[in-house]
């Protein structure tokens, strides 16, 4: 069966980080390579990431991001790791105000 991946539009479920004037884009990843991009209109992606697994995380302008599991929220830089049976959400945000691409990928 093929890695699936699904975008949709709309705050996402348990997510505090999400403003009433922004919009959030959720994917699910599986062990492929995913990439978006961030605006100010569209300032933060939500991306559900099932464990196991390991994603580096690489964009083209400053971003915050955090790594929610359960109910603890963690920083994170450019390794994101899910441990077995976790489900975790990854927020990535614009840092700096500028548009910029982000890109994860799996690491074998």
């Amino acid at each position: 069966m093929p890695p699936h991946a699904e975008t949709t539009s709309g705050p996402p479920a348990h997510s505090a980080a999400v403003t009433a004037t922004s919009v959030a884009r959720s994917v699910i990843v599986a062990t492929v390579l995913h990439s978006g991009q961030l605006t100010l209109g569209s300032p933060e992606a939500i991306l559900p990431l099932h464990g196991p697994g390991r994603w580096s995380l690489v964009d083209d302008h400053a971003v915050s991001s955090s790594l929610v599991c359960a109910t603890v929220s963690s920083p994170v830089s450019d390794v994101v790791t899910v441990s077995t049976s976790q489900t975790c959400q990854l927020a990535i945000t614009i840092a700096t105000g500028a548009p910029t691409t982000w890109t994860l990928r799996n690491i074998p």
